[in-house]
């Protein structure tokens, strides 16, 4: 309560009220934003698939070393083009680039200059990379649903919470109301 009228205050004789600076707009953007930050730090950095051929990147079982390898040794006598585009799937499976090595490997497994041999390390490596991306999508699927709903509950708490804060505001206003208008009475 103050003396006289205020910026937005209600006057009522000497006295004012001024309303609660709450942006219910506001309060609930930054409790959402909040929710979302916070499910967003539940992925580590680093999450993405990167690391050697072998072994696992980040619950992703990565291409078969032998396979690797196959598609290196069968391509060493390949035409300097093919050879090329060999040495680039196996640099971009090494740096876990795999739909780099994807697209390349599709461009050289329908070469109809390869021979046999190197026709079917190719094929072989292709599917397997075709595989990594898609457990890589699945799993990147899961984590973005995860995140969804914990943004969802968080902006439910939000809401829960400004919900009580504007119920005590107006409790707090309404007692306001009434002991000024007491305070009128005895005036």
């Amino acid at each position: 309560l103050t003396q006289g009228a205020g910026k937005d205050g209600m006057a009522l004789g000497c006295v004012s009220i001024r309303p609660p600076s709450i942006s219910m707009k506001n309060l609930i953007s930054t409790a959402a934003l909040v929710g979302v930050l916070s499910a967003m730090t539940g992925c580590e950095s680093g999450s993405a698939p990167t690391g050697s051929v072998a072994g696992s990147t980040n619950g992703v079982a990565a291409v078969a070393p032998a396979s690797v390898a196959r598609m290196e040794t069968t391509f060493q006598t390949a035409e300097p083009a093919s050879k090329g585009a060999a040495q680039g799937v196996v640099t971009s499976l090494k740096a876990g680039d795999y739909a780099a090595a994807g697209t390349a490997l599709k461009e050289l497994a329908s070469n109809v200059k390869l021979t046999p041999e190197q026709q079917a390390a190719a094929r072989e490596l292709l599917v397997q990379v075709q595989d990594r991306v898609k457990e890589t999508a699945s799993q990147l699927g899961e984590k973005a649903g995860e995140a969804a709903k914990k943004a969802q509950e968080a902006a439910k708490k939000a809401q829960e919470v400004t919900s009580e804060a504007v119920k005590k505001a107006r409790n707090s206003a309404g007692d306001a109301m009434k002991d000024l208008g007491e305070k009128l009475k005895t005036h």
